[in-house]
C-alpha cells in the first residue's frame, strides 16, 4: 500500500503520541516519582503509622504506681542517711516505705549518742508524691550514680552520707536483692553532685503531715 506525504505525517504523529504515553506511564509508576499522598510518617520515616512496641510505654505495678517500661521494678523503699560525726554513737536515717496497711510513710530515726533513746517520727506520704518520686529516679537515671568509681577519701569516726534504693522481689520475698547504693566515697562530677542535690530536694517533697512520734530504747542502730 502506497501512502502519500500527509498520510506518513499522520502515522508519525500517532506513533509519537503512543510512545509519549508509554513513557508517561512508566515514569508515573516509578517509586522515585511518587507524590506524597498524605500518609503520616513515624520517626523512623517508614510512613507506617502503626506504632511498634515502645520503651516509653507504661505499665502499672502492684502498688498502683505507673512506671516507664524497662524500669527496674516496683519501689519497695528509699532511705537516706546524712553524713555526720559518729564519735558519740549517733544514728540518723530517713526511710520511705509502706506500712502494714500498704500506705506510704516516711520514718525519721534520730539518736544523738549512745545511751540515748532513738526518736522516731512518722510522716504520711501520698501515692501521687511517690509516683512523681519514682518517675524522677527513673527519668534522671539515678541508679547510674552507683557505678561511679570509688574515691580514696576516707575519714575515721565519720558516717558518710548514702542513699539506698530497694525494689520489690517479683516473687514477693520480703528481703529483695534488687538493692542500689549511692554513697559518699565515690568520684562524682559537678553534674553528679547537682543531681544528688536534686534527689535530696525531691525526697523532701514527699513529706506529708506528721502522724506519730515516739522513741525506742535500744542500741541496734549503732551496731549496723
Amino acid at each position: 500500500m502506497n501512502l502519500n506525504t500527509y498520510q506518513w505525517i499522520a502515522v508519525a504523529v500517532l506513533a509519537l503520541v503512543i510512545i509519549g504515553g508509554i513513557i508517561f506511564f512508566i515514569l508515573r509508576g516509578n517509586p522515585g516519582h511518587e507524590e506524597n499522598t498524605g500518609t503520616g510518617q513515624t520517626e523512623n520515616g517508614t510512613g507506617n503509622t502503626d506504632k511498634p512496641p515502645s520503651s516509653q510505654s507504661s505499665s502499672v505495678n502492684g502498688s498502683g504506681i505507673t512506671s516507664p517500661a524497662g524500669a527496674t521494678g516496683e519501689l519497695q523503699s528509699f532511705s537516706y542517711r546524712p553524713g555526720y560525726s559518729d564519735m558519740d554513737g549517733g544514728y540518723h536515717e530517713r526511710e520511705l516505705k509502706q506500712n502494714d496497711k500498704g500506705e506510704w510513710i516516711i520514718v525519721d530515726e534520730d539518736r544523738e549518742e549512745i545511751g540515748m533513746d532513738t526518736v522516731l517520727v512518722t510522716y504520711a506520704v501520698s501515692d501521687e508524691a511517690v509516683v512523681a518520686f519514682t518517675r524522677f529516679i527513673e527519668d534522671k537515671k539515678i541508679l547510674e550514680l552507683e557505678n561511679r568509681p570509688e574515691s580514696e577519701d576516707f575519714w575515721t569516726d565519720y558516717r558518710p552520707w548514702s542513699y539506698t534504693i530497694v525494689y520489690k522481689d517479683p516473687e514477693g520475698k520480703k528481703y529483695s536483692n534488687d538493692r542500689h547504693y549511692i554513697s559518699q566515697y565515690r568520684k562524682y562530677s559537678d553534674d553528679d553532685y547537682a543531681l544528688i542535690k536534686e534527689l535530696s530536694a525531691e525526697f523532701t517533697k514527699l513529706y506529708g503531715e506528721e502522724i506519730s512520734r515516739g522513741s525506742r530504747d535500744d542500741d541496734s542502730a549503732s551496731s549496723e
